[in-house]
């Protein structure tokens, strides 16, 4: 459990609804230190995956498990290939993305974290998914009007727009 703790801190530092730039600008040392820390961690999960297990657990452990299995993997295979593909990974991860959507922690939860929690959705490209993404972004809006000016929010919804048309 102190791990997944570790994991989120380094992740987010103190406040879940900040703006990190090295999340999409990441470089060889931001990859490094993340391969150092957290890949046994990730290919531990990889190969031990097991969804039953996400239906009861706290949001805590799905939303650390989601940033290993899709975020983690990439800066990871960036250091060093893995010895699994990226996209199985993140198939794995949108499987608990798709519980967290279940249980409408998208509506509870800072948005920091839902858009991590999302993203595995988004990178598998399929556009009947990301058009349900944005169904959820429009529901997170008229739950609460004033995320319209959180930087995450505004940045994921318009890149999630884009991926539409890719």
């Amino acid at each position: 459990m102190e791990k997944k703790i570790e994991i989120l801190n380094f992740w987010y530092g103190n406040d879940p609804t900040q703006f990190n730039k090295w999340w999409f600008n990441s470089d060889q040392i931001i990859d490094s230190n993340i391969y150092d820390m957290f890949s046994d961690d990730l290919i531990r999960l990889y190969y031990n995956f097991d969804l039953t297990k996400y239906q009861t657990a706290p949001v805590d452990i799905l939303l650390t498990d989601i940033i290993l299995l899709d975020q983690v993997s990439r800066h990871c295979d960036r250091v060093e290939p893995l010895a699994f593909d990226i996209i199985d990974s993140t198939k794995k991860a949108a499987q608990i993305s798709q519980i967290w959507i279940n249980k409408k922690y998208h509506l509870t939860q800072p948005f920091g974290y839902t858009a991590f929690a999302f993203l595995p959705i988004r990178h598998l490209k399929n556009k009947n998914d990301i058009n349900n993404l944005m169904e959820l972004l429009d529901s997170i809006y008229s739950h609460n009007p004033d995320i319209e000016s959180n930087t995450i929010f505004s940045k994921f919804k318009i890149h999630t727009k884009r991926s539409l048309n890719l």
